[in-house]
């Protein structure tokens, strides 16, 4: 036979081989009874865009997690619960999760600092419960509950991030405005704290109920304060568009700050964009590329809010899954993660993340586009 058939066969034998190595090399899930983890989300209701992206994001890294082999052989399972952007309905979700379905694993809940007590219903419980949304020192106030974490950014970093924006930019004197929510009360005792230590003066501070749309009076009242820059912060659409027509009309000279709300308005509504010029706003550090890529691939979108949190808050479980499943706790309190968020993060005795690099970044508004502003 022709040698340069006997080298082209030999090729193709070695090439078979290989990928026979390959695939033999992938994990295979090998046990039929899947492991079950609960997820309460808000899928509907005012938080519904962060629960649908953290659904997302939750779904995203269990196919991931399924087709390397899954946990020690076993598929990982999701149960979702709708808290519909509710205390009371947030408390229910897990109620049903924990009692009723018995699972010892719950992501979420969604914004359970706006929306507490779910804390309550694991507490002294064999459950490991984390949330990928929500500020754990406003979660953990009093006596902490051991088995509640969150994978969520830590408002002081964001606060202090803002407040050396505003000192950077020279301003003395900022009032603050903020929609009445336990989130945003905790923004604002952090931002007084940055606040004093930069020298910078607070001439007033106003809680605003959710539906206003007048705010008239409040920037009369800045006005007269002599105050140059106004910071604000509000979930409610109807409050951030009265907020920027009526600052546009009474007060347009006064510089204005915020958080990641602005570059929701931004990239979603034209309507908005005259009014958001030259606003500066903090918002989380953005995830990793390669994260940003895979999700753009499965969803035709790119990732938004809490969708990469979820996804490290599955990853970490699974983690915790495969390792520490005898200790869940001592284990995760005593070891490093490798997160698309915040790259590497260990959690701190209040169950929050702690980690080396930034994990905030800030922008403006400018001819209608985000530019970054380098601190």
């Amino acid at each position: 036979m022709n040698k340069k058939i006997w080298i082209a066969i030999a090729i193709v034998i070695v090439v078979i081989l290989g990928i026979g190595v390959v695939k033999s090399k992938t994990p295979k899930i090998t046990d039929n009874v899947p492991i079950k983890i609960g997820a309460a989300l808000a899928l509907t209701g005012d938080a519904s865009t962060w629960g649908e992206a953290e659904k997302n994001g939750i779904n995203l890294a269990v196919n991931e997690i399924n087709s390397n082999g899954g946990v020690n052989g076993k598929r990982i399972e999701v149960v979702f619960e709708d808290t519909k952007s509710s205390s009371k309905d947030s408390i229910s979700a897990v109620q049903k999760l924990v009692s009723f379905d018995g699972l010892s694993y719950i992501i979420g809940p969604t914004w359970l600092d706006s929306y507490p007590g779910a804390q309550g219903v694991v507490k002294d419980k064999n459950v490991l419960m984390i949330s990928p949304s929500a500020s754990i020192t406003a979660v953990q106030q009093g006596t902490p509950t051991k088995n509640v974490f969150s994978v969520w950014y830590r408002v002081d970093s964001l606060t202090d991030g803002l407040v050396k924006a505003i000192k950077q930019q020279g301003k003395a004197k900022v009032a603050l405005v903020f929609q009445n929510d336990p989130y945003y009360t905790e923004f604002i005792d952090f931002f007084k704290k940055a606040a004093q230590a930069e020298g910078i003066q607070i001439i007033s501070t106003d809680l605003i109920n959710p539906g206003t749309s007048d705010f008239k009076t409040t920037f009369a009242k800045i006005k007269a304060g002599g105050g140059d820059g106004v910071v604000f912060g509000m979930y409610d659409e109807k409050m951030v568009a009265g907020f920027l027509r009526d600052h546009k009309q009474i007060i347009p000279g006064i510089s204005t700050y915020s958080n990641d709300v602005v570059r929701q308005f931004v990239e979603s509504n034209n309507d908005y964009k005259q009014y958001l010029e030259g606003i500066t706003f903090v918002e989380n550090s953005p995830s990793s590329q390669s994260f940003v890529d895979k999700y753009k691939k499965a969803y035709s979108t790119g990732p938004v809010l809490s969708a990469s949190t979820a996804y490290d808050t599955i990853m970490i479980m699974a983690d915790v899954l495969k390792k520490g499943q005898q200790n869940p706790l001592e284990y995760i309190g005593s070891y490093s993660f490798d997160t698309v968020s915040f790259g590497n993060v260990k959690f701190d005795s209040i169950g929050g993340v702690v980690t080396q690099n930034k994990q905030y970044q800030v922008g403006q508004v400018k001819n209608g586009v985000i530019v970054p502003i380098n601190q």
